[in-house]
């Protein structure tokens, strides 16, 4: 895979690339990599370009129902059953995150960490306040 690599290291390798090998290669790479994707939408990187099969771009979710169902159905492989969020919580944190699934998600992990310590079965507002202030 190639989401953890460098650009650079991307740059270096373009002339040694068999294009038969790497063909999801595009595909992996762009994912979440904006300043990736726009460089391989340039001239040098047609050819490779042109092998993307797939372009996925996620938009925030602004909408609230959504945005709870997004959380919701993001804890449930997690073994989560029960609300770990207030109606309030859950609002403080659509806006933190301005809807990105990825930020949410960070705020979430730190809000986790907070929460395990203390032995909270669910996040407090003050408490989910405190884990946005510290991933800004």
């Amino acid at each position: 895979m190639c989401q953890h690599r460098s650009i650079e290291t991307l740059q270096v390798g373009e002339r040694e690339w068999n294009f038969g090998v790497v063909r999801r290669l595009p595909i992996e790479a762009s994912r979440g990599h904006p300043s990736l994707a726009s460089l391989l939408e340039r001239a040098p990187y047609a050819a490779l370009y042109g092998r993307i099969q797939v372009r996925v771009h996620l938009n925030p979710v602004i909408e609230r129902e959504r945005f709870a169902q997004l959380i919701g159905h993001a804890l449930n492989p997690a073994g989560c059953t029960h609300t770990l969020l207030s109606d309030s919580a859950m609002e403080q944190l659509r806006e933190a995150s301005r809807g990105v699934p990825r930020q949410a998600g960070r705020i979430l992990r730190n809000a986790m960490r907070l929460a395990v310590p203390k032995g909270l079965n669910h996040f407090p507002d003050d408490l989910l306040q405190r884990a946005i202030e510290e991933v800004r």
